[in-house]
């Protein structure tokens, strides 16, 4: 079959469920990576053939679409800074709030970036990563409950050139500290969103995304515990980077006053109180 006229015909069809720019860029997207035929090869290409069984994997992406699985599951990868990760259901899709929570990181080690580092769920290891790829004298630990979720990591690491301490590791649970030493610089972006807004959010994250990394019972259980923890294992003059709910940001904020360390908080690029950076007052 003529791979531009199958092009367009599975862009008509996802025009039905996506925004007309989405919807190319989807279409674009699956025939690169399952095709390993590009926009520019149609276009140069007039008469470029597409064979039966890339067809039947293609259609059956288009029917995943339509069961709201999201593009980044259908074809393995997700992009984050500027490199390519793998993703699966047992780790979130990056998402652009994250970059930004990692912008504020690589920001405080251009002034140095010999620092020690941790970096509270891991996931796929777009935070660790993306860090370490940037300032490779910087010393990073990454943990995260979940082996599956370690497993995707540790493979993004070596595909992108990167070396993080990985460690398997149930942060709340409070004898595991020990483990773990001190730190200049701690980021997290733990889970957050209430059990009680899911029904609320979109069936392509509500249905396929880790559960145990989106929702918690309560919505600041994971910054008390990096509170407590900063207070014995964060080093002078360190800092605590969190991306937050943006209802709970002044609470988190307000949790870690109460703890002793001073607070800011920062909003996203579409306007949300997203991010709470924290440290020692200085003396």
């Amino acid at each position: 079959m003529n791979a531009y006229s199958f092009f367009r015909e599975v862009l008509q069809k996802l025009k039905t469920k996506f925004s007309s720019g989405e919807a190319e860029n989807i279409t674009a997207m699956m025939f690169e990576k399952i095709a390993g035929i590009s926009k520019t090869d149609l276009i140069k290409v007039k008469n470029l053939e597409i064979n039966q069984p890339t067809i039947k994997q293609l259609e059956e992406s288009v029917d995943k679409l339509f069961l709201d699985v999201p593009i980044q599951y259908i074809l393995g990868e997700a992009w984050f800074y500027g490199n390519k990760f793998l993703v699966n259901p047992s780790v979130l899709i990056p998402r652009p709030e994250t970059e930004e929570l990692v912008e504020l990181v690589l920001k405080e080690l251009k002034s140095d970036a010999n620092k020690s580092i941790l970096d509270i769920g891991s996931g796929s290891g777009c935070i660790p990563i993306t860090i370490k790829k940037k300032f490779n004298q910087a010393k990073v630990t990454s943990v995260d409950i979940s082996e599956d979720a370690l497993e995707i990591a540790k493979q993004n690491a070596t595909i992108i050139g990167t070396f993080i301490n990985f460690q398997k590791l149930d942060f709340l649970e409070r004898e595991n500290w020990q483990l773990l030493g001190a730190f200049d610089i701690i980021v997290s972006n733990p889970p957050y969103i209430p059990f009680s807004e899911k029904e609320s959010l979109d069936k392509n994250v509500r249905d396929y995304e880790p559960e145990t990394a989106l929702f918690v019972d309560e919505p600041l259980i994971f910054y008390r515990a990096i509170a407590d923890f900063s207070t014995t294992n964060l080093l002078k003059e360190g800092k605590i980077f969190m991306e937050v709910h943006e209802n709970f940001s002044h609470s988190v904020s307000e949790h870690f006053v109460q703890k002793g360390f001073i607070t800011n908080v920062l909003k996203d690029i579409y306007g949300k109180d997203r991010f709470v950076v924290a440290q020692f007052p200085k003396v």
